[in-house]
Order: structure tokens, then sequence, then C-alpha cells
């Protein structure tokens, strides 16, 4: 079993610690400038002696496959000013690239905006990437449709979940007024009832608009604008939850309660730009087997309007 662990160096040159590798070895020798090391290993296909820098294959040690490589930097220019971060460049030989990015970590560690790249386009020799949606805290993809009075709402019985009556598993949800926006209804919209913006997977979890988006929510499946109606998606794990959601008495919906509605689309398109006073660069080349450099890093911002550094 080879040696767990991690190994990091330090720079003479720069006087820092510069890199992490992704090899542990139990001792390290120096002979005729050769580099070598040595790891403990678990079958006879991995030596016990390594040499570095000397494998046509990189990051690749005793004999394991190459392993990626991931760096991490932060844009904090100017960092008393809150930018709106735009598109990210790349200046390197190689492409491959894959990343993500987050904005304002709190004392915590945990940042309040996340996103990933999900592909580069290539323009003059460099990659470039329009800035993810935060798939976090998000609130431009969560819009108040409504509100339903609970006298009005159908109550639930066998036929409901009963796929030869209803096919699709859908709950008819009779909204108070005209939504004053279009109403976004799709494998990808989730429903939210109450003031918490609360709703349910399927596996009868309730989750809330803080969570994020789970594609396994409260499905809402159309809109009728004849009946004003929208649809969402039942099944036998979540109708429960939503019992309790609804402020169900004894079986039966609590009259006269007046909840309000709200759609959620997926974060990942509809959701925050990334926006803050620095952004968190996370990049990995997936196959790291051969040479190549990393030039720069680019990142493109614009300041916000209420920004109080602009005085």
């Amino acid at each position: 079993m080879l040696q767990k662990g991690k190994t990091i160096a330090f720079s003479t040159k720069a006087n820092v610690w510069k890199t992490r590798y992704s090899f542990t070895p139990t001792c390290y020798m120096d002979m005729d400038n050769d580099f070598l090391s040595s790891n403990t290993p678990d079958g006879s296909p991995i030596k016990m002696l390594w040499k570095h820098d000397v494998n046509e294959t990189y990051n690749s040690f005793y004999g394991r496959p190459s392993a990626p490589s991931s760096l991490e930097v932060v844009s904090n220019d100017n960092p008393s000013a809150v930018k709106i971060f735009k598109s990210l460049s790349i200046e390197s030989s190689t492409k491959g690239w894959k990343g993500s990015v987050y904005t304002n970590k709190d004392r915590g560690g945990e940042p309040m905006q996340t996103g990933k790249f999900h592909s580069f386009t290539e323009k003059e020799d460099n990659q470039y990437s329009a800035m993810p949606r935060s798939a976090i805290n998000s609130t431009s993809n969560i819009t108040f449709l409504g509100m339903v009075n609970s006298n009005d709402l159908r109550p639930f019985d066998a036929a409901t979940l009963d796929p030869i009556f209803n096919p699709d598993g859908s709950w008819d949800v009779p909204l108070t007024g005209v939504p004053s926006v279009s109403v976004s209804a799709s494998n990808t919209s989730l429903g939210f009832f109450g003031a918490g913006l609360k709703s349910i997977d399927e596996a009868g979890e309730v989750i809330s608009a803080a969570d994020g988006f789970n594609a396994q929510g409260l499905k809402v499946i159309r809109y009728n604008e004849e009946e004003n109606t929208i649809s969402v998606k039942l099944n036998a794990s979540n109708v429960f939850v939503l019992q309790e959601m609804l402020v169900f008495v004894g079986g039966t919906i609590a009259a006269n309660k007046i909840i309000p509605v709200y759609i959620m689309t997926n974060p990942i398109k509809d959701g925050d730009g990334m926006r803050g006073p620095y952004a968190g660069i996370k990049l990995t080349l997936p196959d790291s087997s051969k040479a190549f450099e990393l030039f720069a890093i680019n990142v493109d911002y614009e300041k916000t309007k209420l920004d109080g550094s602009l005085g």
C-alpha cells in the first residue's frame, strides 16, 4: 500500500511554500545530481526506488497514472471595490482546462457564490469563458407568481397518485391573481410554497431556496392560462411533506390560509452574476501527462454603480 499524505515544496529562490505534489514518499535522496525517492509498494508493478525528472509521462510517480494539474488564484485588484465579474481568459500552451469560481468567503470559509466553467472558447490563441451564474444563494432565478387560497386547493385522494387516472402525477394549484410575469414551466422549474420558500425533493426531504437548486424537486409541469393554475408533479414520497407544508390539519387542508407561491428555475442558467470585492479561481488540467505552460489568467470585471470606492 502506498503511503498517504501530502507533499508540499518550498522554493528557496522565492522563499515561499510554492506547490503541492501528488506523491508521498517515505524518504528522499540525492545521488550524482539525480533526485530519487522511495515509497512502500503493495505489489511488484510499483518500483521501490523512483528517479524523478526522467519520466516521459509528466505528473506520474511510482508507476501510477498521470495526476491532473491544478491551481487556485484570487482576483483581488482594487479589493475595496465591489465588482461584477464578467469573464475569464487563460493564456496557455495547452487546451482542456476546467475550473470553478467563488466569491466572498465568510469567516467560516464558506463562499457566498460558486459556479463552474463549463466550456472555453478559443480566441486569438487564448481561451475565454463568460463567468458562470452562481449555483448557490441566488435570487434572480426566483419569481413570485401570486397567492393561493387553501380553500381552493383540490384535496388529495388515491386517484391523485394513480397513474391510470392521473398519468403525469400532476396536481393543480389555482392562483388568486394572474401572474405579472411569464411562468417558466419545465423539468427545470420548481414550485415553492410559503414565505419560507420551502419545497420538497423526491426523497421527501424539505428543501429551501437557500439550499440551491434541486432538479428532483417539486416540478412545475405547466401553466394553464385559461384556468390560471399551475400544475406540479406529485409522487408517493413528496405528497406527505407537501401536506405539512400547506398546513394540513387532520388530513385536510387548513381553511382560509393564504399561501404565497414562487417558482424557481435553475440558477446555473438564471442565477445571480458573480460579484464582490474578489473572486477565487480554481483551474484543473485533467490531462497533464505532457509538458505545458500557463502564462497568465485574466479576469474581466466592471464596478457596480453603488460601489463605495467611487466616492
